[in-house]
Order: C-alpha cells, then sequence, then structure tokens
C-alpha cells in the first residue's frame, strides 16, 4: 500500500511504527488465548499469504 521504488510513501516508516505500537497496547491490555485449548495443530491455507484454514477462533478477555 505504500508504493516502491523512488516514489515510495513518506509515511511509510510512521505507519509501521504506529501498527506496531497500537499492537502491543493490544497485548499489554488485552489477554488473547486460543477458543479451545485442545485447539494445538492449526492447519493452514497458502495464498498469497499464508492463513489458518477456516479461521482461528480466539478467546480476549481484560487483564486484571
Amino acid at each position: 500500500p505504500f508504493g516502491a521504488g523512488p516514489r515510495v510513501c513518506i509515511g511509510q516508516r510512521f505507519a509501521q511504527l504506529e501498527a506496531s505500537l497500537l499492537i502491543i497496547l493490544i497485548f499489554k491490555k488485552f489477554s488473547i488465548d486460543l477458543k479451545s485449548p485442545d485447539q494445538n495443530k492449526i492447519e493452514t491455507t497458502a495464498n498469497i499469504t499464508q492463513s489458518p484454514k477456516g479461521g482461528l477462533p480466539l478467546k480476549v478477555s481484560l487483564r486484571s
């Protein structure tokens, strides 16, 4: 989304840093676990990017 070559977006590094910071803040405030504890094998599909087959059910809860 940021382009490439001589006309690359000048805000690319800032946007990537901001995204990293947002992810850190989310993991600091919330606990994220697999919905089923016995879900130890995750099948993946390989298209342009690798992703979990059928989604990845998660349980999100506030940290105490």
